[in-house]
């Protein structure tokens, strides 16, 4: 009986198609698309309203239409869908990062110097390697105090909406600090070389020094600036 099932089933012409869809899409495509169904994403967006018109393909210098920067309330095309306080948000955070990165060197400088004081060969130094080391002291603190500010002004500013204040002072802090912790490090190499070494010592390594921070935190920076200015003219 199951075989003469199977028999009568092979000799009926069954329409297996699903309703709604035109034989041309089955066998193209592994999930059917209904043709009255507009092809949108997860977010309900249509896709095709950022495709060319039909006919049309991108050539060498067209590029798809992109849907960032529509906000009405960005002021920048740099391909990013942000609002002012939204970028000011994200600078902030730079920020913090940079400081995170500059605190952990300086303290390792100032944990340095605060032991120096403490050890039996200190009271070796002559008077003016001494007012060196409390120069090197005092410019540690310096730098520390520097790269803290844009913290106490945020907490002074805090829910004042005035994050891209709190940046822009961010930002004049960090380079304050730059400036302050590279003068440190070559204090430091400087004030190492002449206890250990000798006065000529120290401005050799001084001036060696002085050489690689200029090129890699000044020169370097400003090239590729001018560079990337270059590129966004041309």
């Amino acid at each position: 009986m199951r075989d003469a099932f199977f028999i009568w089933l092979r000799g009926q012409d069954l329409n297996l198609r699903p309703l709604g869809y035109e034989p041309s899409e089955l066998p193209n495509c592994s999930t059917p698309r209904h043709k009255d169904k507009p092809n949108t994403g997860s977010g309900g967006v249509d896709l095709q309203d950022h495709r060319l018109p039909r006919g049309r393909t991108a050539g060498k210098d067209e590029r798809m239409p992109s849907p960032r920067d529509s906000d009405p309330r960005d002021d920048w095309s740099d391909g990013r869908d942000e609002s002012p306080a939204e970028r000011a948000d994200r600078n902030w955070n730079d920020v913090l990062q940079e400081l995170r990165v500059m605190q952990t060197g300086t303290q390792i400088l100032t944990g340095f110097l605060l032991a120096l004081a403490f050890q039996p060969t200190f009271a070796e130094l002559s008077p003016g390697q001494r007012a060196f080391y409390l120069a090197l002291v005092v410019l540690s603190a310096l730098s520390a105090i520097v790269a803290l500010a844009p913290v106490a002004l945020h907490r002074v500013l805090f829910q004042r909406r005035a994050k891209r204040v709190v940046v822009a002072y961010g930002h004049v802090a960090l380079v304050t600090a730059l400036l302050t912790v590279s003068l440190l490090l070559v204090g430091v190499v400087a004030f190492v070389f002449d206890v250990v070494v000798g006065p000529a010592a120290a401005w050799i390594a001084v001036g060696a020094l002085a050489l690689v921070i200029v090129g890699l935190w000044l020169v370097a920076p400003v090239v590729l600036r001018a560079r990337f200015a270059e590129e966004g003219d041309s």
